[in-house]
């Protein structure tokens, strides 16, 4: 009499094919975990964004009109003044300070020297005293201004400005840095 023998799989058989499975899942689920973390570093960035992008584009308008800057020796705070203009917003000559503008970091308040992670300027009418604040963004945990170089000819002075924003999506924060180049005009020096 011959034996029958049943198809079926081995215990061997059994416990390599759960191995591959548990090897492929592993696989699957650090590709989802490394996604998920991309997702959301991408997803700060996107919401920092536009605050970053408004920031840059107003100092560097407003540096290029600009004349009298300072940084401070730690490069937290820049100062510069703004020529005073006609009616048609062309600067009068010879130039003549109207207003002080100051770019800081601060707290909530809008207290100059005071640490915080919020991004002000302040503006300073030469002729009333009038200050006026005005909140730029929030959630900005750092800020650097620095000269790149002293002049060219004696007419511009380039200054960067380096503004890290941290975006915030679900309980994961991440931080996003900006950075923003201005040559501005020079009032011309006696050599």
């Amino acid at each position: 009499m011959r034996r029958m023998r049943h198809a079926g799989t081995t215990l061997i058989e059994l416990l390599i094919s759960l191995s591959i499975i548990v090897l492929i899942s592993g696989a699957v689920f650090a590709v989802y975990l490394e996604s998920m973390g991309f997702w959301r570093r991408v997803s700060s960035e996107e919401q920092a964004m536009p605050a970053a992008y408004q920031v840059s584009t107003r100092l560097a308008q407003e540096l290029k009109n600009g004349f009298n800057v300072s940084v401070t020796p730690d490069g937290k705070s820049l100062t510069f003044q703004q020529p005073q203009t006609d009616g048609n917003g062309y600067d009068l000559l010879p130039l003549t300070p109207a207003r002080a503008v100051t770019y800081y970091l601060s707290d909530a308040t809008g207290a100059a020297n005071t640490p915080g992670t919020v991004l002000w300027r302040s503006q300073t009418d030469l002729t009333t005293n009038a200050v006026t604040r005005m909140k730029l963004a929030s959630n900005v945990s750092g800020l650097q201004f620095t000269t790149v170089a002293a002049s060219y000819g004696r007419v511009f002075a380039v200054y960067t400005t380096a503004v890290t924003f941290t975006g915030q999506e679900g309980i994961v924060k991440n931080t996003s840095q900006f950075t923003t180049t201005a040559a501005i005009r020079c009032p011309m020096v006696a050599p």
